[in-house]
């Protein structure tokens, strides 16, 4: 999880008053919202649910952007296999926080029926509980995928039949094998 003082809102807005010419601070306010309980950290979207009955609400296209780029990166699990006319790649989209079952089902109410997707539109495969291990909670989507060079770029996505989201890339193929 996220925390860090320089974003937490009431302190970044006690700092700009001291940039404030001092006669005008006094005519500035923050109405801050209070919040039962503890705040959550900055990127725990499993509490947007429960803050939903709020009187601010965050925007539906920031929370699927967030779950849709920010918690999922793309592993090799081998070296690119050379074909005749392509390199067959072999990974595995993994994410980014411990324990994600419950992040996950938020992924799948905010995209029902979601699919990883290449940007060539090749279908990777669903996204789905079944990929976290019992034992140890870890997720692992094996996925697999053609590419022309290896220094060709690549991009992942979360999609449905109504949405899709393409700003999850990973650099080049090749980046780091040696040749």
């Amino acid at each position: 999880m996220m925390s860090s003082p320089s974003m937490d809102g009431k302190q970044g807005f006690l700092e700009a008053l001291n940039y404030l010419p001092h006669l005008s601070t006094p005519d500035i306010f923050r109405l801050d919202q209070a919040i039962d309980g503890t705040l959550p950290e900055l990127d725990d979207v499993c509490s947007l649910e429960a803050m939903s009955n709020m009187d601010f609400a965050v925007p539906a296209e920031l929370v699927r952007t967030i779950l849709a780029s920010a918690l999922f990166f793309f592993e090799l699990d081998e070296t690119p296999i050379q074909g005749k006319a392509s390199f067959h790649c072999r990974g595995s989209v993994l994410f980014s926080r411990p324990n994600p079952a419950e992040i996950l089902q938020r992924v799948l109410v905010e995209f029902p029926g979601a699919r990883f997707k290449s940007g060539q539109d090749l279908d990777l495969g669903s996204i789905d509980l079944v990929d976290i291990c019992r034992f140890c909670g870890y997720f692992r989507k094996r996925v697999d995928f053609r590419v022309t060079s290896l220094d060709e770029m690549v991009t992942i996505e979360i999609a449905n039949d109504t949405f899709s989201r393409k700003d999850w890339w990973f650099p080049q193929i090749g980046a780091g094998i040696p040749r």
